[in-house]
């Protein structure tokens, strides 16, 4: 989903910078006033010219100071860039780590309703934990294809409804929507899932994680299953970039064999979500999509990228991936368009580039290869410090971007 990025009028601001130097001129009949005003514009004439050109000299010095001084605070900007994004990828990868781990729940703060009327309280026994022990006790049982049925035998007695204490066996809640809410001993987060399985006794269709710490609302697993194989997900969890700011992060991806294609989004927190969730009284309203969640975030766009990941990081040898850091009010900071590897820009192939800018300079180009991060250049290596908005949009008008570009000193 694109959010709106707010612009600036650049003509509002020319004329705000304009009002301190508006020219007034005074028509007089009187000869006397006309000399005086004569004499006295003479005078101010030759003190503007000299002003004039003091200003220019001063204006060439500090050109030639800037110059040289430009790149170097880029480079520290594109540096806390790639600090961020790592990040951004550790974080991700904690969150992905949450659901390989073996959960612990108490057997009697267990409870199960299926979705609509129906609600269903589950006492956790021995085979149950069994079931979730296996589902994400480790990589291959989350992310590839089951090997394994959840339960062997349908028979199996796995729950008893909350209202008339009627126990229900595996293959009465074959196909239904499960609603289950424990609490994870191992954090002391509240956790709140929704899925189903189907007639082999495989995770199937959608399922949903919600994790919640004291109330407030810390991670979304939102997955399609086809009978145990995990097709795509969307995630929603916190995280701080490099400046302090908190943020949300947004993913959407599809899985490809080893890698996961798609998008990432990170807005700016402005508020905590948050939600009382009763462990003994769960519904399937207590649930929240990560599509629902989108939709009460902050407008404020932090950052996007689009392209592969792997192993939990920005991993991309397309050429094709891109990540674009927006500063609060909406102007890109940094576009980058290459190959990523573990979080970072890192292309061989002098194809890749970026257009950045730091708080206190212009927009700076460069062209060429990278490593780690940083700019390696060479003989095949373009950089053009101060680029105009003209020149940027020449060199993007054959590039095709999934979210708003607003940059700094562009007019409406």
């Amino acid at each position: 989903m694109k959010k709106k990025v707010f612009q600036k009028n650049e003509s509002q601001l020319n004329q705000i910078c304009d009002s301190g130097s508006t020219i007034i001129t005074v028509k007089s009949n009187k000869p006397k006033v006309k000399m005086l005003a004569g004499r006295i514009f003479d005078s101010m004439a030759s003190t503007i010219v000299s002003g004039i050109i003091t200003s220019l000299v001063f204006c060439l010095i500090y050109v030639l100071l800037s110059s040289m001084t430009n790149i170097s605070k880029i480079q520290e900007n594109i540096e806390r860039l790639n600090d961020q994004i790592n990040e951004y990828s550790e974080k991700q990868n904690e969150m992905e780590d949450v659901l390989k781990k073996v959960v612990v729940v108490q057997s009697d703060s267990l409870n199960i309703a299926t979705s609509g009327d129906k609600a269903i309280s589950i006492y956790a026994n021995d085979s149950f934990l069994e079931v979730i022990n296996k589902t994400y006790s480790s990589e291959q049982a989350i992310w590839d294809t089951a090997e394994q049925n959840l339960w062997e035998d349908e028979n199996l007695v796995i729950g008893q409804d909350m209202r008339s204490g009627e126990m229900y066996t595996v293959g009465d809640l074959m196909k239904e929507s499960i609603v289950t809410s424990y609490v994870d001993q191992s954090t002391g987060e509240i956790v709140v899932f929704k899925g189903q399985y189907d007639k082999y006794n495989q995770w199937n269709g959608n399922c949903i994680i919600n994790r919640y710490k004291d109330n407030k609302l810390m991670f979304i697993m939102d997955a399609e299953y086809i009978s145990g194989k995990l097709i795509r997900y969307k995630q929603v969890f916190s995280g701080v970039n490099a400046r302090g700011d908190d943020l949300w992060m947004v993913s959407e991806r599809e899985i490809e064999e080893y890698r996961n294609k798609g998008e990432t989004w990170s807005y700016f927190k402005d508020s905590e979500y948050e939600k009382y969730i009763d462990i003994n009284s769960i519904k399937d309203s207590d649930i929240i999509d990560a599509n629902s969640f989108r939709l009460i975030l902050s407008p404020n766009l932090e950052g996007y990228y689009n392209g592969y990941t792997s192993d939990g990081l920005f991993n991309d040898d397309t050429g094709q991936a891109y990540l674009v850091k927006y500063a609060r009010e909406g102007y890109i900071r940094t576009l980058y368009v290459g190959e990523m590897k573990d979080g970072y820009f890192e292309d061989a192939t002098n194809n890749a580039w970026y257009i950045a800018k730091s708080e206190d300079t212009e927009y700076m180009y460069y062209k060429g290869a990278f490593d780690r991060g940083h700019p390696v250049h060479n003989d095949e290596s373009i950089f053009i410090n101060n680029i105009s908005i003209e020149e940027i949009e020449k060199i993007l008008q054959d590039n095709n971007f999934n979210t708003g570009l607003c940059w700094y000193g562009e007019s409406e």
